[in-house]
């Protein structure tokens, strides 16, 4: 996708918004930032830059200010230096980026008028996006949600630390908000694993998570049946299969923050990938996706979740740069959003948006035994994406150009459904520094009168995994997830 460069400067006008001032400036620059079909304001993120390309720093300026970005809510008057700038701005990945210059003189007052071009509404097709990870306090966190494009943000309000419970400052939505965010989610992390913990729409208490701050999973049974969601923030986490052997999941994290970063940064905490296999900058993020697919080939109908961790630690990231839709057209609710989620209608993603027809979380059950199945899709993306993937249980069966796609209008090659499995669709960035890439929840298929497919090799993994994991899990619950995975193992059906 190209930037769109559609700048208004006129200067002169009333200033209309209390100044976001950086240090002693020397001019002032309104930004106002609208939708360019209905003229009607909008918020989004800011990007400045000084001459030369060094990032500003902004703090004073804006709304949510984090590392290199700030948001403006409709409009903002900026206090700036003197000097020459450049900018970005961006509104959700629903709409074109906007990027361009300009100059502060001393005592200017200058105003911007910037037009924000959609190019699609996920809201008219069913979609609702989410934040699963971020931990944002403040003002702003409603400007910043609109101006990323998510209606959904379960802020992180406590964090597991040294087995105890402390609490993180969280922001609340106000009543009027168009956007749903609050203080409900939770974070466990030790070397053991890594949790989250959300109640949809209303906060957990320090008396609730007591119990889980030892990993206990009867605790966790307790929690998912109290109405919180329970999902593995980790999908290499040490404690996955005992998780997994449970039945406490609600989905699991395939997409986060460190599939963005380079080197020692983009790893992965818990059970370490073969670095023979997972090597380089997308190694962790590759194992990570690899696991989740056994967890799939088990026969575990899981669907995938991400998200930023915008605001936890030294994490600068934007909030909804990794996020999660899920798809609903009865009207939005926290609730009915993680149902949604749960029934596998979802897509996860740090750049491309996938959107296949039919949409996924079906279950096929198929009077033939060789059946093909075809789908069509819509797929939207600001970087570069040479191929579509069909990933057939856990391999690539078909591997798209887009131009051969687009010959097709959106209708991919059959997928050959015998016998029982999964497939999912991916759409890979080719020149992303990491490893951005838009994945769909899986659908599944079996024959009528079938099972679903649990593979032994996908089995073996995990008992492979329990073997390993005996430093971070009691000697009782690695006992009965063993005897899980090998009554599953017995009951295999596939390769």
């Amino acid at each position: 996708m190209t930037t769109d460069k559609i700048v208004t400067l006129t200067c002169g006008l009333a200033l209309l918004a209390t100044p976001a001032q950086a240090a002693k400036p020397d001019g002032e620059l309104e930004v106002k930032v609208i939708d360019a079909e209905s003229g009607q304001p909008l918020a989004a993120r800011v990007e400045l830059s000084r001459a030369g390309g060094r990032a500003l720093k902004t703090r004073g300026l804006g709304l949510s200010q984090l590392g290199d970005h700030f948001y403006v809510d409709g409009q903002s008057v900026l206090g700036l230096r003197r000097g020459s700038y450049t900018f970005e701005l961006t509104t959700g990945p629903e709409f074109k980026p906007v990027s361009g210059r300009f100059e502060i003189d001393r005592r200017a007052s200058d105003s911007k008028t910037v037009e924000m071009h959609r190019v699609v509404s996920l809201q008219a097709e069913g979609w609702a996006a989410a934040d699963l990870l971020a931990a944002r306090g403040g003002q702003g966190v409603d400007a910043a949600l609109r101006g990323e494009g998510l209606r959904y943000a379960p802020l992180t309000a406590w964090r597991l630390d040294d087995g105890k419970w402390d609490e993180v400052p969280s922001a609340t939505a106000p009543a009027d908000a168009p956007v749903t965010f609050g203080p409900w989610a939770a974070r466990a992390r030790d070397d053991a694993g890594d949790l989250l913990l959300v109640r949809p729409d209303a906060p957990l208490t320090r008396d609730e998570l007591t119990p889980v701050a030892d990993g206990s999973v009867a605790a966790l049974t307790d929690l998912r049946e109290s109405g919180v969601r329970v999902v593995a923030a980790d999908a290499a986490s040490w404690r996955l299969p005992v998780w997994l052997a449970a039945d406490v999941l609600d989905a699991i994290v395939v997409i986060d923050a460190s599939d963005q970063l380079r080197g020692h940064k983009a790893r992965s905490w818990g059970r370490q990938p073969d670095k023979d296999f997972y090597s380089g900058d997308r190694g962790p993020a590759l194992w990570r996706e690899a696991i989740y697919f056994q967890v799939l080939n088990a026969g575990f109908q899981l669907p995938p979740a991400a998200g930023s961790g915008s605001g936890s630690g030294d994490n600068e990231s934007p909030i909804g740069s990794c996020r999660v839709y899920a798809r609903n057209f009865d009207g939005f609710t926290p609730a009915a959003w993680w149902d949604s989620l749960a029934a596998g209608e979802a897509m996860a993603t740090n750049g491309p948006l996938l959107r296949p027809i039919p949409p996924p979380g079906r279950t096929y059950r198929l009077m033939d035994d060789n059946t093909d199945l075809t789908l069509g899709l819509n797929l939207t993306t600001r970087s570069r994406v040479e191929y579509l993937e069909v990933v057939k249980n856990g391999q690539v069966e078909h591997s798209v150009s887009l131009r051969d796609l687009a010959k097709a209008r959106g209708e991919l090659p059959a997928i050959d459904c015998q016998g029982a499995g999964w497939f999912l669709l991916r759409a890979v960035a080719m020149e992303s520094p990491g490893y951005e890439r838009g994945l769909t929840a899986p659908y599944f298929y079996q024959p009528m009168a079938g099972q679903p497919r649990i593979s032994r090799a996908s089995c073996e993994f995990f008992l492979a995994w329990l073997d390993e994991s005996a430093a971070h899990v009691s000697e009782q619950e690695l006992a009965h997830a063993k005897a899980f995975w090998a009554e599953r193992l017995a009951n295999a059906n596939a390769p």
